[in-house]
């Protein structure tokens, strides 16, 4: 015999109960996400040389849509993109990701080349996102 009693009458009975007790909790209701960018930074290990290649991946928490570049330019490039967006850093999560250069390549195969620095990176971005083009 279990000691948990699964029967229907038992458990509408505790699911009332939990539902009257549910009426009495406030949720706070959001306007806007707090989120409103997710920023990937895509990295290669160093080849041979010592190169290392970038990329990123933008992603508007609002509609859904992305956006992916390479560039030429480093980490610092990417992330001082999100200031010429118009984000501050509480509403932009970033996270990096470190591929080995045969991934990187793979992943990355088809992506456009989104430019080297800053301007260019949020010009890109903008320009292929159309709801950023009316608010910023």
């Amino acid at each position: 015999m279990s000691v948990y009693d699964l029967s229907p009458e038992k458990f509408n009975r505790s699911f009332k109960d939990n539902e009257n007790l549910n009426n009495n909790i406030s949720i706070p209701q959001f306007k806007e996400p707090k989120i409103k960018a997710i920023l990937i930074i895509f990295n290669s290990k160093r080849n041979t040389y010592g190169n290392v290649y970038w990329a990123f991946k933008y992603v508007d928490t609002l509609t859904g849509d992305e956006v992916e570049g390479t560039i030429s330019g480093g980490e610092s490039n990417i992330t001082a993109s999100v200031k010429h967006l118009g984000l501050d850093w509480g509403s932009c999560c970033l996270i990096r990701k470190e591929l080995s250069i045969r991934e990187f390549k793979r992943e990355t195969k088809s992506w456009k080349h989104a430019g080297c620095l800053p301007d260019d990176i949020a010009k890109y971005i903008i320009g292929n996102i159309p709801i950023l083009m009316t608010v910023i």
